[in-house]
């Protein structure tokens, strides 16, 4: 019966031991694996990354960016004959926009400006974007010097840009502000270029979300799509580039707390059709 008593014993003490066995084993093992985890971590956030010396941190960002949803794409780039300033004469000759349905076609010269991507050289880049805030302030500006023609006949006329606000680190947003109050801002949410073998023509197509900003601050949301083709010309012509641009309206989505979709329900529409040529400045 001692015996039995003290295997019984033995038995009860191993059984009470068990848990508490399997609880240092647990231990260990996740202490092991944490370690090994941790390790395995510290290698590879203190292990450089290869990376393009050439890269600023703007372009960084931009491609950075292009990652994260509704933020954007990075920017369409230009060949590197387009750097600079240009006069450009654009002929619009289909539109629907109220100060404009009625006299088209029209002939609107103004400035545009391309510039070098942060960190390239200034005078022989690798990549050329639009300066977008200028080159939409100097078409608006010159628009409405055309249209306040008395030819023209209009009873009223657009506002006068106040003050626009673009940066190059983010590309795809850009904001103006009109002096009667209003403002407008334009964001590219989607896009693809197409640059040809002999770097002479480029192709892009954007897909963009415009907030017009009323007096009393509310916004009216639309969409739309603009096509642009761009041609180098000869060498001998002082027409330097020559360039087409169709905008295809997607519907008006009104204001954005009032709950309202597009309009109309039809599909996409032309809105406007413009032929331009750029001569250096």
């Amino acid at each position: 019966n001692d015996g039995s008593e003290m295997c019984n014993g033995l038995y009860n003490n191993n059984d009470n031991n068990a848990p508490q066995d399997q609880q240092r084993r647990n231990i260990l093992q996740t202490t092991t694996t944490s370690l090994a985890a941790a390790t395995l971590l510290s290698t590879i956030t203190t292990s450089p990354l290869p990376a393009n010396a050439a890269q600023t941190a703007g372009e960084s960002i931009r491609k950075s960016a292009a990652n994260i949803p509704g933020y954007g794409q990075p920017d369409i780039y230009f060949p590197p004959y387009f750097l600079g300033k240009w006069k450009a004469t654009r002929e619009i000759v289909v539109s629907d926009d109220v100060f404009l349905q009625n006299i088209v076609p029209i002939v609107v010269t103004y400035d545009l400006r391309f510039i070098p991507v942060d960190g390239d050289s200034s005078t022989s880049p690798d990549k050329v974007v639009m300066d977008r805030g200028y080159n939409e302030a100097s078409f608006q500006t010159a628009l409405l010097s055309a249209l306040s023609n008395g030819d023209n006949k209009l009873t009223s006329l657009p506002p006068a840009i106040q003050s626009y606000d673009w940066s190059s680190s983010n590309p795809n947003v850009v904001t103006l502000s009109y002096a009667d109050g209003t403002g407008k801002e334009i964001k590219v949410t989607k896009r693809a270029a197409t640059i040809g073998p002999d770097g002479e023509t480029l192709s892009s197509s954007e897909y963009r979300r415009v907030s017009d900003v009323g007096v009393r601050g509310i916004p009216v949301l639309s969409a739309s799509r603009i096509l642009t083709k761009w041609r180098k010309g000869d060498a001998a012509e002082s027409v330097v580039v020559e360039g087409i641009e169709i905008i295809y309206s997607e519907g008006v989505m009104g204001d954005p707390m009032g709950g309202g979709g597009p309009n109309g329900g039809a599909g996409p529409k032309v809105s406007s059709k413009s032929r331009i040529r750029l001569e250096r400045l």
